[in-house]
């Protein structure tokens, strides 16, 4: 689980970066909102968004 900036993009932490980056798949609650802090640091790791509403389908058991 990594956690990432409310407000500025710039105050991602590096070593977040480096966890993203390495991921397989990123699931977030919106893709949407997660694309322009991806986009800004290169990262073209697949995301899938994961929320209350489409958790139990987007999950395999």
């Amino acid at each position: 689980m990594v956690s990432t900036p409310i407000g500025n993009l710039g105050d991602i932490t590096l070593r977040a970066l480096a966890v993203l980056r390495q991921a397989s798949l990123i699931c977030c609650e919106d893709t949407r909102h997660a694309r322009p802090l991806l986009d800004r640091y290169g990262i073209g790791t697949p995301t899938q968004a994961l929320h209350e509403h489409n958790e139990a389908s987007a999950v395999p058991r």
